[in-house]
């Protein structure tokens, strides 16, 4: 029974051009040898399959599945990254390992090493850019690589200037950069963030301090020029973003403007 069901995945897998039915058909059969309990038996096959000369790439994505279904994502990544740096360059035939590393670095949080793996697939799979440029921006953000979020944000608008759900998401982008200052009050219990600090004091001064003392004037703070970070404008709170524009800040129903 097993083996029969291993058979159809096979057939399955030899007949589809599908990179998504391909790896479902491969995680199925994978799953198949752990319920059957073959599988610690198979990885030694696949290992030996794919440390031959030639390697069998087929049976490295197999060895690549089987770890991480026993746990084990590291020796997963390294067979992955093996499968990539195989032939000493990136191309077409790498995208499912790539596609599997950066799940592995997304959910291990290594958002750098994901958005490096996401730029290397917008250029194999140039029709699919404008998604991979909209997951560079949300890690970016995570990263706190703010510059880089709106930067690739849009260059997916760029991919379809018509598409409202590429501006609702660039939008979001500037809206989700002022969390530094919610997340210091927060986390330090702080009345006032960063950014509103340097409202209180002075864009302008802190620049001159910092230029007499010899250090580096961020970007933004020469974007600001004589302005504030936050701003009312007819009745709505607004905060100055890296694009050098100010943003409505979109607040919760039943939350009060008071200042």
């Amino acid at each position: 029974r097993w083996n029969e069901a291993v058979a159809t995945w096979e057939r399955l897998m030899a007949s589809s051009s599908q990179p998504t039915t391909v790896a479902e058909a491969r995680g199925r059969i994978i799953g198949i040898y752990d319920r059957s309990s073959r599988l610690r038996t198979k990885v030694r096959e696949f290992k030996a399959a794919f440390e031959a000369d030639p390697p069998d790439v087929d049976a490295g994505y197999f060895l690549a599945e089987a770890y991480t279904k026993l746990g084990e994502p590291e020796k997963a990544e390294r067979v992955y990254n093996t499968i990539v740096e195989a032939d000493g360059e990136v191309t077409p035939e790498d995208v499912d390992a790539l596609i599997a590393l950066e799940k592995i670095y997304s959910k291990d949080g290594r958002n750098k090493d994901a958005i490096g793996v996401l730029s290397k697939l917008a250029e194999l799979r140039p029709l699919r850019a404008k998604e991979y440029y909209h997951r560079i921006a949300e890690l970016s953000l995570l990263a706190y690589e703010d510059d880089q979020a709106v930067r690739f944000a849009k260059l997916a608008l760029d991919k379809n200037p018509d598409d409202a759900n590429a501006h609702a998401r660039l939008a979001d982008v500037y809206a989700k950069m002022r969390r530094v200052d919610e997340a210091m009050k927060l986390g330090y219990n702080w009345k006032f963030g960063p950014f509103e600090m340097i409202d209180t004091i002075g864009a302008a001064q802190l620049r001159e301090k910092l230029s007499e003392s010899g250090l580096p004037v961020p970007e933004i703070l020469e974007k600001v020029g004589e302005d504030t970070f936050y701003r009312v404008e007819d009745g709505k709170r607004q905060f100055f973003g890296l694009d050098g524009e100010y943003h409505d800040i979109e607040r919760a129903d039943g939350v009060l403007l008071l200042s």
